[in-house]
C-alpha cells in the first residue's frame, strides 16, 4: 500500500493534485517586483528581517523561485492542469491579492486593473 504524502501548499504538485482528485483548486497571485504573477497566499516570505525586504511585491520573480514560489506561467506550463481546465470540466478559482502595506504600493485599484490585464494576456493563448 502506497502511503500519500500531502504536496507542499501553493506547489505546481499540490495544484495538479487538486485537479486531478477534486473538483478543481483556488489559488493565490500576486505580482512580482519584475511584473510576473506568482502563486503564493502569504504577504510576505518567511524569514527574519523588515517586511518591506520580505514583501512579494517589492521581490523579482527569480528570488521569490528561490524561496520555493512557483510562477503562473510555470503552472499554465502543466499541460495536465490546463488540459483539466480547459476540457476537463475542472474549476481554477483564482484569487488576485493586494499588496501588503509594507510594499508601499499606493494606488491599488490601479494594482489590480494590472493585473487583470496580465491575467487576460496570459490566458489569451487558452
Amino acid at each position: 500500500m502506497t502511503v500519500w504524502n500531502q504536496p507542499k501548499e501553493n506547489s505546481i504538485d499540490a495544484l495538479l493534485h487538486g485537479m486531478q482528485f477534486a473538483d478543481g483548486v483556488e489559488f493565490d497571485l500576486r505580482l512580482s517586483s519584475d511584473g510576473d504573477f506568482v502563486v503564493y497566499h502569504n504577504e510576505l516570505v518567511p524569514g527574519e528581517g523588515p517586511k518591506s525586504e520580505r514583501s512579494i511585491e517589492r521581490m523579482g520573480t527569480d528570488e521569490l523561485r528561490s524561496h520555493g514560489i512557483v510562477t503562473f506561467d510555470g503552472l499554465l506550463s502543466q499541460r495536465p492542469f490546463t488540459d483539466a481546465w480547459q476540457a476537463g470540466g475542472k474549476t481554477a478559482n483564482i484569487e488576485f491579492k493586494v499588496p501588503h502595506p509594507a510594499a508601499q504600493i499606493d494606488d491599488v485599484d490601479g494594482y489590480l486593473r494590472a493585473m487583470m490585464r496580465l491575467l487576460e494576456e496570459k490566458l489569451g493563448p487558452f
